[in-house]
């Protein structure tokens, strides 16, 4: 049996293939954010693609400021040592 990968890894003759599948109603999530901002992408519905990209661009304009406290949450989840210098 063969799988999507080993295709992949044949055709691109490449053999560091990755693949992430993004459901349309996983617009909201991080990973489709990095989806659109890649520039390596397989698209296979042209039509449901910009769909999904004006959705994902759609939800990050409406929730700038969630997004951005979002990634600063993010920041000192992973950032173990921070010193938080205050006035």
């Amino acid at each position: 049996m063969c799988c999507l990968t080993d295709i992949f890894r044949e055709y691109y003759k490449y053999e560091n293939i990755h693949l992430t599948f993004i459901f349309f109603k996983d617009f909201a999530s991080k990973y489709a954010r990095i989806a659109v901002d890649s520039e390596v992408k397989f698209i296979v519905d042209e039509d449901r693609w910009f769909d999904f990209q004006h959705y994902v661009l759609k939800f990050a304009r409406n929730n700038h400021d969630f997004e951005r406290r979002l990634k600063i949450d993010e920041q000192y989840t992973y950032t173990p040592m921070i010193t938080m210098i205050g006035n």
